[in-house]
């Protein structure tokens, strides 16, 4: 009875220092927004150690759960996370023009995975991690190794931005560094033009849960890409074009501010606006117009 009972008081404790570990886990993920390794996992899961490469096979249900918040809600959804965001946000007040911000942004256009840079095996992942952000300093020999090694010119990826795309990427910068007042600018932009939110969502090519979300949802709440903007300011008639909507972020003035340069639309200009971008109109809830 002894050692039943010794047995059973081990296996709680052990119970608790693998829940320990998991929680330990999870902490680690939200601090540095970094992923674990399989490898890396087993310091965790210490059943995984002999057997990594089927981790998903030999977690229990309850480990099961645990899995899922490290690798799918944590993994690759934090702030910091290498390649997260669609294009790098740099520091703040970083200078775009830099070799290393180019390099960054290439890397991003040319649609190269954050696995190709860790293969490369150029630098430690810490570093390479800030080389994928633009905030380690490069030189050109670097750079063309670096090109080498990923099968790129490297002309590719340290060539200046054309104009189109140094705006694209400011725009995208700013709105991701604030989001919900560009998405906010947006709001009163078209409801000053007479659009709906799903005319708005239509004519950025989004969803309109995805446009609800942006306003309402902080944890689903996107970016607002410098595409979208350009085809919402042309639709609105808007001369700036897609800076209208990040104009005030500087000016720490509210959404509303110079609202008034957007004119509201016609019936006619709506309606056209529905038929180009092939959208159909939701028909009006019965006892709204007519008479009885």
């Amino acid at each position: 009875m002894q050692l039943l009972s010794r047995l059973e008081s081990k296996g709680r404790e052990e119970t608790a220092r693998v829940a320990s570990c998991q929680k330990q886990a999870l902490h680690d993920l939200r601090n540095c927004g970094r992923s674990l390794s399989l490898r890396g996992l087993a310091k965790y899961f210490p059943e995984l150690s002999q057997h990594p490469i089927r981790e998903v096979r030999c977690l229990s249900r309850e480990q099961a759960g645990w899995r899922q918040q490290l690798f799918g809600r944590y993994c690759g959804a934090r702030k910091d996370a290498p390649l997260a965001y669609r294009w790098p946000l740099l520091l703040d007040a970083q200078d775009p023009s830099l070799l290393e911000a180019r390099v960054a942004y290439h890397l991003r256009r040319l649609r190269i995975r954050w696995r190709d840079v860790r293969a490369s095996g150029l630098l430690p992942r810490d570093d390479l991690v800030e080389l994928v952000q633009g905030r380690l300093t490069l030189s050109e020999e670097m750079v063309s190794d670096l090109a080498r090694r990923l099968g790129v010119s490297p002309a590719d990826l340290s060539r200046p931005l054309t104009e189109h795309e140094s705006e694209g990427w400011h725009f995208y910068r700013t709105s991701a560094r604030h989001r919900l007042h560009v998405w906010r600018r947006a709001q009163v932009s078209w409801e000053r033009a007479g659009l709906s939110l799903r005319l708005a969502a239509a004519v950025m090519d989004l969803r309109p849960y995805q446009v609800v979300h942006a306003l309402t949802d902080p944890e689903r709440r996107l970016v607002m890409s410098y595409e979208a903007a350009s085809r919402l300011a042309v639709a609105l008639g808007i001369e700036d074009g897609a800076d209208f909507f990040i104009a005030t972020v500087e000016l720490a003035s509210p959404p509303e501010h110079g609202i008034e340069a957007v004119q509201p639309l016609t019936g006619e200009a709506i309606v056209d606006l529905y038929r180009s971008i092939n959208a159909n109109r939701k028909p009006p809830a019965h006892g709204r117009s007519g008479g009885r």
